[in-house]
């Protein structure tokens, strides 16, 4: 299923839903709105925002030190979503956000 909104100035939130074995390639998704929507991306213009989020261990905490030292560590080395969604380095925006957990 394919949402495009018109956030005017050139601006478009698209939402793609995928399912479980479908592939997760920014590209085959820019062909396909091509193709079916008559939506045209140059890829070379076009930007990809991005969050990531660092989780920052807290003193007080009502979940066990064990639980959040882990979880910090599985976060930390989580894949990219620029790298699982196959997305262009140089076309990618990421926006941070910090966690106190």
């Amino acid at each position: 299923m394919t949402e495009i909104q018109d956030l005017g100035d050139g601006c478009f939130a698209v939402t793609i839903r995928v399912g479980f074995q479908d592939p997760f390639d920014v590209t085959f998704f820019l062909n396909v709105l091509a193709r079916y929507h008559n939506f045209e991306l140059l890829p070379a213009e076009t930007s990809f925002f991005l969050s990531r989020q660092a989780v920052i261990i807290g003193e007080s905490s009502p979940m066990a030190a064990w639980r959040r030292r882990l979880f910090g560590w599985m976060l930390r080395n989580a894949q990219p979503a620029s790298d699982f969604f196959r997305i262009p380095p140089n076309r990618a925006i990421e926006i941070g956000t910090q966690v106190v957990i």
